[in-house]
């Protein structure tokens, strides 16, 4: 068998220790926003099939129920004294970044308002669509 002939331009770059770290790193941080987004999914999922009744208190109490364990299982850590005060501040600033900053509790408030009886367009359809998620900021 014929084997293929090697490109003169290509060389084999080998990865040193600082590559491969970074590396590594960037896979621990893809996986874990994955993770992330794979939680919220789920959460979101839950609140309108599983727990409908409770709904944004559901993950209000998951919230809490985590930094709870926080709270009994890690003392102190290498980030910060008091890692619950920690977490709840993280917390809290992601959703003021997030949703308060960025003006989407705003635009979610304006989408929520009831359209005119007649109206069409966007607006009313978008009403249509988001309407049963808009309570869950």
């Amino acid at each position: 068998m014929v084997e293929p002939a090697r490109d003169p331009r290509r060389r084999e770059v080998r990865r040193g220790l600082i590559s491969r770290t970074l590396s590594a790193l960037g896979q621990a941080i893809s996986w874990l926003f994955l993770a992330l987004f794979f939680s919220i999914l789920t959460e979101w999922v839950g609140m309108r099939l599983w727990w409908p009744e409770q709904g944004l208190a559901h993950s209000q109490a998951m919230l809490e129920t985590e930094i709870g364990y926080l709270g009994t299982d890690l003392k102190r850590s290498l980030v910060s004294a008091d890692p619950v005060k920690l977490a709840a501040r993280a917390a809290d600033k992601t959703h003021h970044i997030l949703f308060e900053r960025t003006g989407l509790i705003d635009l979610m408030a304006r989408i929520e308002a009831q359209p005119a009886p007649a109206a069409e367009g966007l607006r009313a359809e978008l009403h249509d669509l988001l309407r049963p998620t808009l309570q869950y900021p």
